[in-house]
Parts: C-alpha cells; structure tokens; sequence
C-alpha cells in the first residue's frame, strides 16, 4: 500500500509538472561555443601563437648554438684524447659533463618559459572572452552558453554554434 501511495505520488507530480517543463522549455535559448576555435581564429590568439613562435625561435637559435658548441669540443676533445695527460683527459671530460649539464637545463628553462607563458596568453585569451560570453548571453537573452572543449559536446546543431560571433565580439576589442 505504501508502494502504491508513493508511485501515485510521483505520477502525479510529474504530471503536473510537465506542462511547466515543456513551456520553460520553448523559453529557453542555448548555444555552444568552440574553445580552441576561438583561440586558433581570434586576432588575440593568432597574436599569442606568434609571440610563442618568436619566443620558440629565440630558444631554439641559443639551443643550437650550445649544442654546436659542445658537439665541437666533443670533437676536439676526441682528436685530443691520446695526447692529453690524465690530468688534461679529466679536466676535459669534466667541462663536457658540466656543459651537458648546462645544456640540459637551458632546454628545461626554455620549455618552463614557453610553457608559462603559454599559460599567461591562455589565461588572459580566457578571462577576456567569458566576459563577452557573459555580455553577449545577456544582450541576446540566452538562458545557456556552453563551452564546447575536446569532445564534451557530442551533439549540437550547427546554427546554435556562436563561436564565430564571439571572435567578432573579441576581434572588436583587442589591442596588441
């Protein structure tokens, strides 16, 4: 009997409810926005790939040039290496395993620093755009924005995509 009460119960509310749930659902107005589409098209993020790339270009041109370096005293050393007393062999072999050294923690910093500040361009690329989001939803009343990252959207209707309106928006105010 108890069984019976709640199963009517809850008939019941969904009964009653579903009118309320299908008019809200004719009010709503959703859309979806392509992160990555928007970082790879925005002047802003266009901006930040090449400010990466120049700073990639700094990194690599410093990195040759030691690597070069080493692999020319490593040579050097080779032909070397049958005159050279115990002494002058060690000496050498020491310089080379403290470049090598040297070296690895040049790529390291390189990569921190590239990785950094990708990070910061992300970040602000980021904040900027959810303000336009949030500005743009409320102008154009809609009720939901989602944001589409990897696959986390596996369905939308393409005339629901607002990424190419929001580029524009973003476009409008960015200033190198």
């Amino acid at each position: 009997m108890k069984k019976l009460t709640i199963l009517i119960t809850f008939l019941f509310c969904c009964a009653t409810g579903i009118p309320e749930i299908i008019e809200a659902a004719d009010e709503l107005k959703i859309g979806y926005v392509n992160a990555q589409r928007i970082i790879e098209d925005s002047k802003a993020g266009q901006d930040a790939y090449r400010k990466l790339k120049e700073l990639q270009d700094q990194h690599k041109t410093k990195v040759e040039a030691k690597k070069t370096e080493i692999d020319q005293n490593e040579a050097e050393f080779q032909k070397q290496y049958l005159t050279l007393s115990e002494t002058a062999k060690a000496e050498k072999e020491a310089d080379l395993r403290q470049a090598k050294k040297e070296f690895k923690r040049m790529l390291e910093d390189a990569d921190a620093e590239i990785g950094l500040q990708e990070k910061s361009y992300l970040e602000t690329i980021d904040r900027d755009v959810m303000g336009i989001i949030e500005r743009f939803g409320r102008e154009k009343g809609y009720t939901l924005i989602l944001g589409q990252i990897g696959s986390s959207i596996l369905y939308a209707n393409p005339e629901i995509d607002l990424t190419g309106e929001i580029i524009k928006e973003y476009d409008k105010t960015f200033q190198p």
